[in-house]
């Protein structure tokens, strides 16, 4: 009896054991890393690779697409496709995205590659470049810059 109490208790044990933990997202250190990370998405052509101001940058293309600039987040792994977001409506939502920030646009968004740059100010009247993702309304990136 003891046997059989005992055994069914360590089953959860080792059923908690044996359960897949998740685990951070490895960062993107290298372009060949970022190049077999891109390939995992679906990505079939990957030149020119750089990493600009922090992020990753490629030109790219999927199976009988049209090339385009994408954008890595070397830390999370998340890719920036803009494909098909330039656009008025795109620019619209740009403009929207940083007023809601609290950052006052100095400048006509640029769109460059996957994400819109932006010259702005913020709440403190520190000039900021801006990298902005249309598709999720996000700011990307934040970095000081001169006026």
């Amino acid at each position: 009896m003891r046997v059989v109490l005992l055994a069914s208790l360590m089953i959860p044990f080792a059923a908690a054991a044996t359960t897949p933990v998740a685990t951070a997202p490895t960062p993107i250190r290298t372009p060949m890393q970022l190049e077999a990370h891109l390939h995992a998405a679906g990505y079939r052509n990957v030149f020119d690779v750089d990493l600009d101001d922090g992020l990753w940058e490629a030109k790219v293309r999927k199976a009988g697409g049209f090339w385009r600039e994408i954008a890595v987040d070397p830390q999370s792994g998340r890719i920036f496709d803009g494909a098909g977001s330039r656009s008025v409506e795109s620019l619209n939502s740009v403009s929207q995205i940083v007023a809601d920030k609290g950052y006052t646009m100095m400048e006509l968004a640029e769109y460059d590659g996957a994400l819109w740059e932006v010259d702005a100010m913020d709440a403190q009247g520190r000039c900021m470049s801006l990298r902005v993702d249309a598709a999720s309304q996000s700011i990307v990136q934040s970095l000081p810059d001169d006026c």
